[in-house]
């Protein structure tokens, strides 16, 4: 489980990195970033890449915990938010929630997939 919060994490770091130097999202603050990285990247995907042998499951439960959690932060918290409301073509709120959840179900199969390689 430790290797696969490990990759987690790695996988944070990269995709937070080119979404600063991008501009695709904007942190409210540095330390929600670093939160997100540990907690949901790392810890997230890293406990059900490690728990869940089956990747459609994975996937699933990943995808509707990114939807969620997408769809709170757009809502009500706002800890990072959408340049002009857009990721590049998508645009608009309800777009957004549903792309990324499918980001978010991809990494928690792509951490399993790799930590098999290591």
């Amino acid at each position: 489980m430790i290797e696969q919060i490990a990759i987690g994490i790695v996988a944070g770091i990269v995709v937070e990195s080119i979404a600063k130097k991008y501009r695709i999202w904007i942190y409210r603050s540095t330390s929600i970033q670093i939160s997100n990285i540990v907690l949901v990247f790392g810890i997230a995907a890293g406990v059900v890449a490690s728990s869940i042998e089956n990747y459609w499951l994975m996937f699933l439960l990943m995808t509707l915990f990114g939807y969620v959690y997408e769809l709170v932060n757009i809502s009500f918290c706002h800890w990072w938010r959408f340049e002009n409301d857009r990721i590049g073509v998508i645009r608009g709120n309800a777009a957004i929630c549903v792309a990324l959840a499918f980001v978010w179900g991809v990494l928690p199969v792509g951490i399993a997939l790799i930590s098999g390689w290591v």
